[in-house]
């Protein structure tokens, strides 16, 4: 597997699992990205900031992250207590449904760590919803921790995971 930064040439690789995912999600009745983002135009700009990143497989992409610097919505953790200053943030996790449980997931989650300690950062924060229990478990299974509660600028709660890297 090769991970590395995303191009345009990936929009429509990253669009489908972006539906994929959605189509899970609404199947197991969670509300989580039902409103289109992510979407093309969410990748697109992500791509021109310098922030989408893909996982490859035999010249296939078969998942896709966000990793951000930081996340101004994430100054605000109730219920709990971010346990790292120095971190970056992962969004947008994704996996195509042909790779899901098969170590994908993990994976990316471990580029996205590698990356966040090439730039010095001590911890990868990631947030999902309170029902995603499949992306809980693999973010559970992977170290991370959840540590309380933030809230999207629409209002939404989500559950705030951070791993510590060693």
């Amino acid at each position: 597997m090769f991970f590395r930064k995303a191009t345009m040439l990936d929009i429509s690789a990253v669009v489908a699992i972006y539906d994929g995912a959605r189509r899970i999600l609404r199947e197991s009745g969670i509300p989580q990205w039902q409103e289109g983002v992510p979407g093309r135009e969410s990748f697109i700009t992500d791509v021109q900031d310098g922030v989408a990143y893909v996982l490859e497989d035999e010249g296939k992409v078969i998942a896709t992250v966000q990793i951000i610097d930081s996340e101004p919505y994430y100054d605000k953790i109730s219920d709990g207590v971010w346990t790292e200053n120095s971190a970056m943030v992962a969004h947008r996790v994704a996996v195509s449904n042909e790779c899901r449980k098969k170590g994908v997931g993990s994976a990316i989650l471990s580029y996205a760590e590698e990356l966040a300690k090439k730039n010095g950062k001590k911890a990868l924060r990631l947030d999902t919803h309170e029902l995603n229990y499949r992306m809980r478990g693999m973010l559970e299974k992977n170290g991370y921790i959840a540590v309380g509660t933030v809230h999207m600028p629409s209002g939404e709660s989500r559950v705030a995971y951070e791993k510590v890297l060693k």
